[in-house]
């Protein structure tokens, strides 16, 4: 006798509810969300010290109420033409915050930068990471270890130090150490280390 094929009964596929709809004036509310005065002294802190460093921007916030502070800072200083890589850096006691962003296809991901700079307390993706390191109980200057994390940033990334300019200063103003305290004035220098000719004078 012939014995008929068994027929082949396709899975039933999953029902998925669909999203509901987004509504603008809900999206609105978050996006233009209302801020304390005390962000808008942050951010005014955060640009004042802003450093850039060959291709690498970083910046210290001092103390914040929110962590999420330091990614937005990051964000926002990310959009800077030219820059590969951003770190900012706050503190809430007694965690050290910080937010690292980087442009696609660098020589190391950002998520292993942000692993090696903080002794394994921070990690992340491709382009964004964070590091989240507590500060020790005799740490009596969170900027100072900010400092240290920052120096460390710049080795992991290779960002030349002798290119270190001020984010807010033209680029004739010095550099400020990583403290955020802002040195004298340098002259420009012309070829060969000669100072450029003063205004009026022929310069021979």
């Amino acid at each position: 006798e012939e014995t008929e094929a068994p027929v082949e009964v396709a899975p039933e596929e999953p029902v998925v509810a669909p999203a509901p709809p987004v509504r603008p004036a809900a999206l609105a509310r978050i996006e233009r969300a209302r801020v304390r005065r005390e962000y808008f002294v942050v951010l005014e802190r955060g640009l004042r010290q802003a450093l850039i460093s060959d291709f690498a921007l970083t910046t210290w916030l001092g103390r914040i109420d929110h962590s999420d502070m330091v990614a937005e800072v990051a964000d926002l200083l990310f959009r800077l033409e030219g820059m590969r890589w951003v770190l900012v850096a706050g503190y809430s006691e007694p965690i050290l915050y910080a937010s690292l962003r980087a442009t696609p296809g660098n020589a190391v991901e950002a998520g292993v930068v942000a692993r090696d700079i903080s002794d394994g307390s921070g990690g992340g993706h491709a382009t964004f990471a964070a590091c989240q390191i507590r500060l020790a109980a005799d740490e009596s200057d969170p900027e100072a270890a900010y400092g240290r994390l920052r120096e460390r940033f710049l080795d992991a990334v290779g960002a030349k130090r002798t290119l270190t300019q001020t984010l807010t200063e033209s680029p004739s103003a010095a550099t400020r150490a990583p403290g955020g305290r802002l040195g004298p004035r340098r002259k420009a220098r012309g070829p060969e280390g000669e100072s450029p000719p003063e205004a009026g004078r022929s310069g021979t």
